[in-house]
C-alpha cells in the first residue's frame, strides 16, 4: 500500500532554514546557567578557552560533543553523559534508591553511576554526601562498638 499512494505532494512543502518572522529570536533557543561545563563546550565549539589556566589544557582533550551533548572520554569506560548540577541529584537519588537501588555505600554508587553511563567532576563527594543523609542507609547500616 505503501508504493500505491501518490507522492506529489512533497512539491508544495516548503522548508524555513530561518524564522519566518522578522526581528524575532528564534523560538527554539535555550540558554543555560553557566556551569563546570561551560569553558568546556566554549572550548569545544570555538578553541578558545574562557580561563588563563594552559595545564588544564590537557583536560578538554578528555572531552567531546554528540548531539549538543558533553561527553567524557575514557579508556576503560564507554562515553560518560557530563550532567548538569541540577540533573545530578536525580541520577543519584534513582541509582541510589530508585527501583533498581539497593541502597549502597558510595563507593559502590560512584560505581554504579559510571556503569550508568554518567560523569561530572564531584561525584565522589556528592556519592558520600548523599549516603550519609540517606535515612534508610543510617536505620539499617551496621553499629560497630555497640
Amino acid at each position: 500500500m505503501a508504493s500505491a499512494v501518490d507522492h506529489t505532494w512533497t512539491d508544495s512543502v516548503t522548508f524555513l532554514f530561518e524564522p519566518s518572522a522578522e526581528g524575532r529570536e528564534a523560538v527554539f533557543s535555550v540558554e543555560e546557567k553557566p556551569d563546570w561545563r561551560t569553558p568546556i563546550i566554549h572550548f569545544l565549539r570555538t578553541g578558545e578557552r574562557l580561563d588563563a589556566v594552559v595545564s588544564q589544557r590537557y583536560l578538554y582533550c578528555r572531552y567531546c560533543m554528540l548531539n549538543y551533548q558533553l561527553y567524557r572520554r575514557s579508556f576503560t569506560h564507554p562515553l560518560l553523559k557530563c550532567l548538569s548540577p541540577e540533573e545530578t541529584l536525580y541520577a543519584i537519588k534513582e541509582i541510589h534508591q530508585g527501583c533498581c537501588g539497593n541502597h549502597a555505600g558510595y563507593k559502590d554508587l560512584m560505581r554504579k553511576i559510571v556503569r550508568a553511563g554518567f560523569y561530572w567532576p564531584t561525584m565522589g563527594e556528592d556519592a558520600k554526601n548523599f549516603v550519609n543523609k540517606c535515612e534508610t542507609c543510617q536505620k539499617f547500616a551496621l553499629r560497630i562498638g555497640l
